[in-house]
Order: C-alpha cells, then structure tokens, then sequence
C-alpha cells in the first residue's frame, strides 16, 4: 500500500531520520511509480540527505506530469544550488 508507505516516510522525515524516510518513500514510489506526491516526498528526504541529483530528477518528474507546481519548482532549484548548478536553477 502506497500510502501506508508514505505516512511512513513522512514520520521519519518529521523525525528528522530521512535516510529511513528515503527507504520507505522508494518502496512507496515502486508501488505507484506516477503519484506525484510520493516523488515530491521522495525528493525531500533525497535532499536532506544531501543526494542531490536525485532530488532534482524526483522534482523534474513532478514537473513533468504537473507543470504547475511551484513547490515542486522551487524545491528542484534550490537543490541545484546547492549542488553548485546556480545556472540550471534558474
């Protein structure tokens, strides 16, 4: 169950523990691989985890499907720059 998955990752997330969040919000996104939410999640926990590309890649599918998101957009930017890509920020 996907979301059983997501309340999961997000309970390590609020617990400031997001290598397990990752964990539960990949088995999350394997069960439904197209919500939006989950890879929006799943690029959170990527980025304070300081995995960035990855975060990046989980915002840009979010951007893909929901062109619209500004958190999705503004997330995706702000884990450029801190990868050091202020150009693809942008």
């Amino acid at each position: 169950n996907p979301a059983a998955w997501l309340a999961r990752g997000l309970a390590h997330l609020r617990l400031n523990e997001p290598f397990d969040a990752v964990r539960c919000l990949d088995v999350a996104v394997a069960l439904a691989p197209g919500r939006e939410a989950l890879l929006f999640h799943r690029g959170v926990a990527l980025h304070a985890t300081k995995r960035y590309a990855e975060a990046a890649a989980d915002f840009a599918a979010v951007l893909e499907r929901a062109p619209d998101d500004h958190d999705a957009r503004f997330n995706r930017a702000l884990v450029l720059l801190e990868a050091g890509d202020a150009r693809g920020a942008l």
